[in-house]
């Protein structure tokens, strides 16, 4: 044991080195783990905005785990230019861990990434008029699209953090009770708006 009183505290310089967090510790496949009820009844009750925080839980996780230096709310913002590498570091963290999972991390992404873009084009087009109502339709038709690209690496996710079915995330909180009545609001003023434009 070191006795000298000037030398500086020792800390924790290793992340596998943490303690033990609520009974659960942060190992090299920490990402953001939710069952597939939750996963859906959150995206689509928010009409897809459940994506923006989901790709900061992932891309925050990530950061905690190998001290890089991202932004995880800048990622989460742009996550059509994020989307692969967290993909791909998901499946790393697969194949490390010895998880067998069948999917292709970069034709998901870019599925993703092509969804969200022409999903982006509609919102902009309906915002200006074009081609409404049928635009605003599109847009809420590639929801369940978007929605099912994303959960294809939510599932690999709770694969590779050994919760195939996302149960330490299932129950809905507070705040997500929260979202749910927002997301009902959402929902009603977008029929309302559709029916009665």
């Amino acid at each position: 044991m070191d006795t000298n009183i000037y030398s500086p505290p020792a800390s924790i310089l290793n992340v596998k080195d943490l303690p033990d967090l609520g009974g659960k510790t942060l190992n090299s496949t920490s990402y953001y783990v939710v069952s597939k009820r939750k996963y859906f009844l959150l995206f689509f009750a928010t009409i897809g905005m459940y994506e923006f925080f989901w790709f900061y839980k992932n891309w925050k996780l990530h950061k905690i785990r190998t001290g890089d230096s991202s932004w995880p709310v800048m990622r989460a913002i742009f996550p059509i230019f994020f989307a692969h590498s967290l993909f791909e570091a998901v499946d790393r963290s697969l194949r490390a861990n010895g998880k067998e999972f069948s999917w292709d991390p970069r034709a998901t992404a870019t599925g993703f990434v092509l969804l969200q873009i022409a999903s982006s084009i509609l919102d902009r087009l309906s915002s200006k008029n074009v081609g409404s109502p049928y635009t605003d339709l599109l847009s809420l038709a590639l929801l369940p699209l978007l929605g099912r690209r994303i959960y294809i690496a939510q599932q690999a996710i709770n694969i590779a953090c050994g919760q195939p079915n996302g149960e330490s995330n299932s129950k809905l909180s507070i705040a997500n009770f929260i979202w749910l009545g927002l997301g009902l609001i959402f929902w009603v003023l977008i029929i309302w708006g559709l029916v009665w434009a």
